[in-house]
């Protein structure tokens, strides 16, 4: 082989090398920055997961407490009406 034939074959091999790793490598970068964003994500899911279930608990109790009370204005006007008819009879 002459000095041209091996200066050919180191050409043609760093074309080859050149041609498979850098896919490669923009692959993986893109396959890094995806991962980052798909973290984010789900850290701000989580955040917001978190504020609707605390949400939520904190709107049941409201709901709860505001039956107690209609319950209790229920029961005293019910009262009053077993009052007056008991008047009218007696």
């Amino acid at each position: 082989m002459t000095e041209w034939g091996v200066v050919g074959v180191i050409v043609v091999l760093v074309g080859l090398f050149t041609a498979i790793c850098v896919p490669l490598i923009k692959a993986t970068k893109e396959s890094v920055k995806s991962m980052t964003e798909l973290n984010v994500t789900m850290r701000n899911l989580a955040e917001k997961l978190t504020n609707l279930e605390s949400n939520n608990t904190e709107a049941h109790r409201r709901i709860w407490q505001h039956n107690e009370e209609q319950d209790a204005r229920i029961n005293d006007h019910e009262t009053r009406i077993t009052i007056i008819e008991k008047a009218k009879e007696g």
